[in-house]
């Protein structure tokens, strides 16, 4: 992808590689996938594209109630990627839906999300 990108934009791509690598900050690397996805797709779609499906395959979403919930009570939300332009909005998206559906949830910004790695 660098020799047909802009030097503008290589210091996000470098970011989202590191990020990769080390794989302790899902969260992260979600978000720096999002951001570079964003400014890139229009000419970068098919390696975004094939990356996207490797993240939604190996990651999960996973929203609590409250910081006492257990993680056998933790729901999995809907994981879809390419429709966010960062990590702020997908978190909104999964904070509104797990309210609305869950009436032991007081608000919105009471429900924590997570991005895990899936179990083998």
């Amino acid at each position: 992808m660098f020799p047909a990108t802009g030097p503008g934009e290589w210091d996000g791509l470098l970011e989202l590689r590191q990020q990769l690598l080390d794989g302790r900050e899902w969260a992260v690397v979600v978000d720096c996938f999002l951001r570079c996805r964003q400014r890139l797709e229009k000419d970068h779609y098919l390696p975004l594209y094939r990356l996207r499906r490797l993240l939604e395959g190996h990651l999960r979403l996973v929203t609590r109630g409250s910081q006492a919930e257990a993680a056998d009570e933790a729901k999995t939300a809907v994981w879809a990627l390419w429709r966010h332009r960062g990590l702020d909005d997908l978190r909104r998206r999964v904070q509104r839906e797990r309210y609305e559906r869950d009436p032991s949830v007081a608000t919105p910004a009471g429900v924590r999300v997570e991005v895990i790695e899936r179990a083998l």
